[in-house]
């Protein structure tokens, strides 16, 4: 039976709901939490019962920054598998069996990528309808982390998050999951994609916002500059007028943040 370790991330007040959301304890399955506090008063709220219990592991960090606190618990991750989720969600019933049954049909699969819902059950967006090996940069772009699960030994000293994207990063709010995967790509590891829910979230899908928030369309210049290094600049020119042709926002305020994220990633 592969075991599996699941990987929590969660920040300062949000530690007091984390007890209700883990499962019941499951033979081969262990829980790292990784706690992120931005100032002392918050250990307050830390309930010291989680650290009673065999199955769970605790690392506490003074700071910030989401990729920062992933790799944190990756690097303590000592089962067959890893699987990355935050604190706002919740398992389907049978998400741990989902599981291991795919990795153990598939043993070619170094990373398998599933379905989110909110929870409402409805998908969280629009997902492929069957399955396929992931290797391009579209087919990966609209992942989530919590859609994820890896072969530790796979990516375990091999792809790490980076550091400069994700929240509570300096740089980019977001899209440290697909650097992660193009990482991943690039370090040979195979990729495939199941249609099959695995997990809900309360979670809004962020890269949506990108026709009003800066911060997501900096994030963006700075995925394509990341990515496509030779041609980061032509590619924005072209998200610019198919995102402000579709949702009417500014193609010139767009295209000036999406450059301005390419420089900052240079």
């Amino acid at each position: 039976m592969l075991t599996l370790d699941i990987l929590i991330s969660v920040t300062n007040a949000k530690i007091v709901r984390i007890k209700e959301m883990l499962p019941e304890p499951q033979e081969g399955v262990r829980y790292i939490i990784s706690y992120q506090y931005t100032d002392e008063k918050f250990l307050k709220l830390f309930p010291p019962v989680l650290e009673s219990y065999p199955d769970v592991r605790v690392i506490k960090t003074q700071g910030k920054g989401l990729s920062r606190s992933r790799n944190s618990a990756l690097s303590l991750a000592q089962g067959d598998l890893v699987y990355f989720i935050d604190d706002d969600t919740c398992f389907l019933p049978h998400t741990i069996d989902i599981i291991r049954q795919t990795f153990e049909q598939h043993p070619e699969s170094d990373i398998c990528l599933f379905q989110a819902q909110n929870y409402s059950g409805a998908p969280l967006r629009s997902y492929p309808s069957k399955p396929q090996q992931v290797t391009t940069f579209a087919q990966y772009i609209n992942t989530l982390a919590y859609e994820m699960v890896c072969r530790r030994d796979k990516v375990q000293g091999i792809v790490r998050y980076d550091e400069r994207f994700g929240l509570g990063s300096e740089q980019f709010h977001c899209y440290e999951q697909q650097v992660f995967l193009y990482d991943a790509l690039r370090a040979d590891l195979r990729i495939d994609y199941f249609a099959i829910p695995v997990i809900q979230t309360s979670a809004i899908y962020k890269p949506l916002l990108i026709n009003r928030d800066h911060h997501i369309q900096q994030a963006m210049g700075g995925l394509l500059g990341y990515v496509y290094p030779y041609s980061a600049v032509p590619k924005a020119f072209h998200l610019a007028y198919i995102v402000s042709q579709r949702s009417k926002c500014s193609f010139f305020r767009l295209l000036f943040q999406l450059l301005k994220g390419i420089a900052k990633v240079k």
